[in-house]
C-alpha cells in the first residue's frame, strides 16, 4: 500500500494515552466525564423550551416536488432531500417553496453513484455529493460543475462543510483494513490520518487533524443468525458539528474532542474505557442546548427482531448541577410524542444550533385523527391531504 507524502498537512499534538488514560483539557475547559455502567433518573423536558421550534410544509403542489427521500442538508437558504434508492435530489428553500429536482445516479464521469453525503455551500452556490473516493459538484438546478478526486484508496465515512473552501472527512481505510484482511489494494494511495479536510476548488488535501485510535477490537456487536455469526452495527457518529468548530471522536478511545481554530481540546470521556468492558458501549458527541448536553449511548448488544438490532439510549447532563439524567424530550403541540435529542438531530446542518427533522404524513394523520396535535402544529396538519410531503420541523436551540 502506498501513502501519499502531504507538504501541507500539519499535526495537532496530544498528550494522551489512547485508551484509559487520563485525558487532560485546557484551562477554563471542564472534561465531563460519564460513566456508562450507572443507571440515572429520568428528567422530562419539552423540546419548546430549550428551542424555538418551527414547522416548513414543503410543497407538494407540483409532481417533481414530491419526494420518499430522507433530509441530507439544510444550510441558510435550502433544503435538501435525497432518495437513496433512485439517486433523487429535491432542493426546497427555507420556506418550503419548490427549488429543483434531479437524478444523475450512475456511472459516468458527471455521475453520482453510492452517496455518503452531501450539502449545500451557499456562497458558492454549489451541491457538494460526496461518495467513497471522490466528490462531485453541481449547481443547485442539478448542472454538473466539476470533481474533484480523492485518493484512489479513499474510503470516505462522513464529511461536512468545514468552510472556508475546505470539506472535511473522515475516512475509514486504516481502520477497515486494520481489522479486515485482503481488503486493501496495494497499489493504491490512501490518506495517512483518518480526520482530514479538502480543498473545495480541486480535491487538494488540506491538512490531517491526528487523533488517538485503537484499531484492536472492532466497534460492532456478534448477531447469531442460524450457522451464521453477523457483525451488527449501530450509529457511529465521528464528526458532529459543535457551535464553535467540531466534536471528533474516535469511539474506541473514549475521548469526545473539540476542534476549534486548529487546535483540539478534550471535553466529554466515557468511562470505564470501552475496551476492557464485557458489554461494550460508547458515546456519538453531544447537542448543546440552554443549560444541557444532550447525547446518545451506544450498546454493542445486537439482538434478533428488534429494531434497530443494536440499541441506542439517551442521556442528557444538566451544567447546572453537574448531573446526568435519562432523557424524555416531548413537544408542546404533539402529544405523546418524543424526540431523542442526539448528534443525529444536527449532523445535516452546518449549524450546531439548528436541528432538523421530517415528520411523515403517515404519523401526523394518524396523531391528529387521534386528537393528539394542537397549536400550530395541527392548523398546519389540517391544511394537508395525502399527497402532501413529509413535513420539516426545525429546532433552533437557545444559547
Amino acid at each position: 500500500m502506498k501513502k501519499t507524502t502531504s507538504l501541507s498537512a500539519f499535526f495537532v499534538a496530544l498528550f494522551l494515552t489512547a485508551c484509559g488514560g487520563s485525558p487532560s483539557t485546557d484551562e477554563g475547559e471542564k472534561l465531563i466525564q460519564f460513566d456508562a455502567t450507572k443507571d440515572y433518573p429520568t428528567k422530562e423536558i419539552l423540546l419548546d423550551d430549550i428551542a424555538e421550534v418551527s414547522y416548513v410544509p414543503l410543497s407538494s403542489e407540483r409532481d417533481e416536488a414530491l419526494f420518499k427521500g430522507s433530509l441530507a442538508n439544510i444550510s441558510s437558504k435550502t433544503v435538501t432531500i435525497h432518495d437513496f434508492q433512485t439517486g433523487d435530489f429535491y432542493l426546497f428553500d427555507r420556506s418550503g417553496a419548490f427549488l429543483a429536482s434531479f437524478n444523475h445516479k450512475g456511472q459516468g464521469p458527471e455521475d453520482y453513484n453510492f452517496l455518503i453525503t452531501a450539502f449545500v455551500d451557499e456562497g458558492r452556490g454549489e451541491l457538494f455529493v460526496i461518495e467513497k473516493n471522490r466528490i462531485q459538484v453541481y449547481d443547485k438546478r442539478g448542472e454538473y460543475l466539476r470533481t474533484l478526486p480523492l485518493l484512489s484508496g479513499a474510503w470516505v465515512y462522513e464529511a461536512a462543510d468545514a468552510g472556508d473552501g475546505a470539506i472535511f472527512i473522515v475516512d475509514n481505510h486504516e481502520r477497515v483494513t486494520s481489522m479486515y484482511q485482503g481488503m486493501a489494494d496495494a497499489n493504491a494511495e490512501f490518506y495517512e490520518e483518518p480526520f482530514l479536510k479538502v480543498s473545495k476548488d480541486d480535491g487538494h488535501l488540506i491538512s490531517y487533524v491526528k487523533m488517538p485510535k485503537d484499531y484492536s477490537f472492532e466497534v460492532s456487536a456478534p448477531l447469531q443468525v442460524g450457522q451464521m455469526t453477523l457483525k451488527m452495527a449501530g450509529p457511529l457518529q465521528r464528526l458532529v458539528g459543535h457551535r464553535d468548530g467540531f466534536l471528533l471522536t474516535n469511539q474506541e478511545t473514549d475521548t469526545i474532542f473539540l476542534y476549534r481554530e486548529e487546535r483540539l481540546t478534550p471535553v466529554f470521556v466515557h468511562t470505564p474505557p470501552i475496551k476492557g468492558m464485557p458489554e461494550k458501549s460508547y458515546l456519538n458527541g453531544y447537542v448543546e442546548a440552554g443549560d444541557y448536553l444532550f447525547f446518545e449511548k451506544v450498546v454493542l448488544k445486537a439482538e434478533m427482531g428488534r429494531q434497530p438490532p443494536v440499541p441506542s439510549y439517551y442521556y442528557m447532563y444538566d451544567k447546572k448541577d453537574g448531573q446526568f439524567y435519562e432523557q424524555s424530550i416531548g413537544l408542546k403541540d404533539f402529544e405523546g410524542k418524543t424526540i431523542p435529542l442526539a448528534p443525529e438531530l444536527v449532523r445535516r446542518s452546518h449549524d450546531a444550533r439548528l436541528g432538523a427533522l421530517l415528520l411523515t404524513t403517515d404519523e401526523l394523520f394518524e396523531a391528529n385523527e387521534n386528537g393528539k396535535l394542537s397549536g400550530e402544529l395541527k392548523t398546519i396538519v389540517d391544511r394537508m391531504d395525502e399527497d402532501s410531503n413529509s413535513l420539516l420541523m426545525l429546532s433552533c436551540f437557545k444559547e
